[in-house]
């Protein structure tokens, strides 16, 4: 949790137009006095939120998200989660990708059907890097289905090499998983790598 300590205290020096060091100090004891405007909890966790100077932008909150799951801590993924509210910040693709990757790594399948719920809903493209985090999600679920139809589907754009009935038969399953390939996503080399590598871990070949 340390290092999220440290980039929440940077965070709220950012939106309270603070000197770097100043919230830090502060939560470590230190002797040296700082003016700061609103109410701010000693514990970091805790997230009172102050009157900001600044407001903070999607792409600082999708940081310091990514932090936050890199703890593995439930209640600080939730609190950093619940910003997003607060400020009224609607998440973009690279905060559902952020979350996507927190969960396939906990093997919680129905939070990343959730999450793939969501960005159907949201009408948001997933880009080829967001398709491959969901291929090696699944392969990590141990659903090769879903990953080898996302594949498949990634494959026939650059090649044609399905069949009329065949490809129908992907897109409808696919679309039942509530996930939708653009024609003019292909593969990239990280995708063949991660195809390759879920094979592995799961002893396919």
């Amino acid at each position: 949790l340390e290092s999220y300590r440290d980039s929440y205290d940077t965070y709220q020096d950012l939106v309270n137009d603070q000197p770097p060091g100043t919230t830090f100090n502060q939560h470590r004891g230190r002797s040296q006095e700082v003016e700061q405007d609103g109410e701010q909890d000693a514990s970091v966790g805790m997230l009172k939120l102050p009157e900001l100077v600044s407001k903070p932008d999607v792409y600082t909150l999708t940081t310091l998200l990514n932090i936050a799951t890199k703890t593995r801590d439930a209640p600080t993924l939730t609190r950093v989660w619940n910003l997003f509210k607060e400020y009224d910040i609607p998440p973009n693709r690279v905060t559902y990708l952020t979350l996507l990757m927190y969960y396939a790594e906990l093997k919680d399948v129905s939070s990343v059907r959730r999450i793939i719920h969501t960005v159907r809903v949201e009408k948001m493209d997933w880009g080829v890097d967001g398709l491959t985090q969901l291929i090696w999600a699944f392969m990590r679920f141990e659903l090769p289905a879903t990953a080898e139809a996302i594949y498949k589907l990634l494959r026939h754009n650059y090649t044609a090499n399905l069949d009329h009935v065949e490809l129908h038969r992907v897109r409808r399953y696919l679309a039942g998983q509530h996930i939708m390939i653009p024609s003019n996503h292909i593969p990239d080399p990280i995708t063949y790598m991660s195809v390759l590598q879920s094979h592995a871990y799961n002893g396919r070949f």
